[in-house]
């Protein structure tokens, strides 16, 4: 993925890896980012339920 900064519009590149970890009771993709990764929970619709350290839904 690449960042672009506004006004400037300098891009930053951001590497990053996705990693389908399983499909049921509820589907989970593996995220990662340097040294940060994430195990994150959707329901059926594809809508986040849950994402490490970033957000839930409530």
């Amino acid at each position: 993925m690449a960042w672009v900064s506004v006004p400037d519009l300098g891009v930053t590149l951001s590497r990053q890896t996705y990693r389908y970890v399983r499909r049921v009771p509820q589907p989970v993709v593996n995220f990662s980012e340097d040294d940060f990764t994430a195990d994150i929970v959707f329901d059926r619709d594809g809508l986040v339920l849950d994402y490490p350290e970033i957000g839930r839904r409530a």
